[in-house]
């Protein structure tokens, strides 16, 4: 589909990608804060408190059952959707925070697409709602600094669109080459996995900040007897196979 010059969207994911980076560590240098004394540590709102430095024998967990409840959005697909304005999504999650080591979490969000070829064939979905559910695993799930934090995930994803797809020119050995026609009302659903890792870390009382890098390999994407989706809410290009995400949390609890 058509996009901006490869140098020029080159650059522009560059210079993105690299002030993202540079974000990540200085959120984490603003979250860590001053050097934290042995046996001190913050709570959720980031108020100091005293601490076990190690476990009594029999306790597995450091944290409560039910340690918190935390609401996210991912500001790096609103961001791309500058770049690449011929498609864009936006998403929210809700993570629900146990033992401080498995985080359950259900996202809803909003994609869509309105995009023409190089052969000017088009495709477009109107705005569509995709949903996610999943895990994460809080690598340092006993560390007295719970507000910084690395992970991994799974998550599964599924979206039902509607594409309607424009101008299409076929070629066949007998009829030879014939078109355009319209392909419109063509219905996908689409499902698909993510599986990676991501850090967060606490910028501000119960603010954090944070990334995650995933695999999102296609378990099916609709495709229906006339054709197969172009772009997929909530999954992005049917060509892709790799996902980012930068995301800001509040802690409601």
């Amino acid at each position: 589909m058509r996009k901006l010059s490869i140098s020029s969207l080159n650059i522009n994911l560059t210079v993105l990608l690299g002030l993202l980076c540079w974000c990540t560590i200085q959120t984490a240098a603003f979250g860590q804060g001053a050097t934290i004394p042995r046996g001190t540590a913050t709570d959720n709102a980031g108020q100091p408190q005293q601490v076990d430095l190690e476990l009594p024998e029999g306790v597995k967990y450091r944290y409560p059952l039910l340690n918190g409840l935390a609401l996210s959005v991912n500001i790096f697909e609103p961001v791309m959707g500058i770049f690449l304005n011929d498609y864009a999504s936006c998403e929210a999650t809700g993570q629900l925070n146990l033992h401080h080591r498995f985080f359950p979490e259900f996202t809803f969000g909003m994609g869509k697409c309105d995009d023409v070829s190089d052969d000017l064939v088009g495709y477009t979905t109107k705005l569509t709602p995709f949903y996610k559910i999943g895990i994460a695993y809080n690598l340092k799930y006993n560390d007295i600094a719970p507000e910084n934090y690395y992970f991994i995930f799974l998550r599964y994803g599924f979206a039902h669109s509607t594409a309607d797809i424009t101008n299409l020119t076929f070629t066949d050995g007998y009829w030879h080459k014939y078109g355009p026609v319209d392909i419109t009302g063509q219905k996908f659903n689409s499902h698909w996995l993510e599986i990676g890792f991501g850090i967060k870390v606490r910028i501000w009382r119960q603010f954090s900040m944070g990334w995650d890098l995933y695999y999102k390999p296609l378990l099916s994407d609709g495709a229906t007897r006339y054709a197969s989706p172009y772009y997929i809410p909530g999954y992005g290009t049917t060509s892709g196979r790799f996902g980012f995400g930068y995301r800001i949390s509040y802690d409601i609890f």
